[in-house]
């Protein structure tokens, strides 16, 4: 959750459904708790990702920018893992020049 803010509120729904949730946030978290959380999604190990409130609170391009690669580093959005998705039908070199934006969604799905 990139920007999740200090508070817990959605964690803890998550975590009734079975779901772990870990927060990210510069402004409202310690060094600590974002280290962690990055050690614990980075790096392809989140199976989703959430920017609820925070790419339009942000006015410079480049920072929203920055934020949708962290969000992408969090995802496994590697072509090996989306070649046998039903109706995925690129080349490995067509996927690998697609824009970030292309490879990112910004469906919602409520709790």
């Amino acid at each position: 959750d990139i920007g999740g803010g200090q508070h817990t509120k959605t964690t803890e729904a998550l975590a009734k459904k079975g779901v772990t949730n870990h927060i990210y946030d510069p402004f409202n978290r310690t060094r600590g708790q974002n280290k962690a959380a990055i050690r614990a999604a980075g790096e392809g190990k989140a199976d989703t990702v959430t920017i609820s409130n925070t790419l339009n609170v942000i006015q410079e391009p480049h920072v929203r920018a920055r934020i949708l690669r962290q969000a992408e580093n969090a995802l496994d959005v590697s072509y090996n893992r989306l070649k046998d998705i039903e109706g995925f039908n690129l080349t490995k070199e067509e996927y690998k020049n697609l824009p970030l934006s292309a490879k990112i969604t910004e469906k919602q799905t409520p709790i």
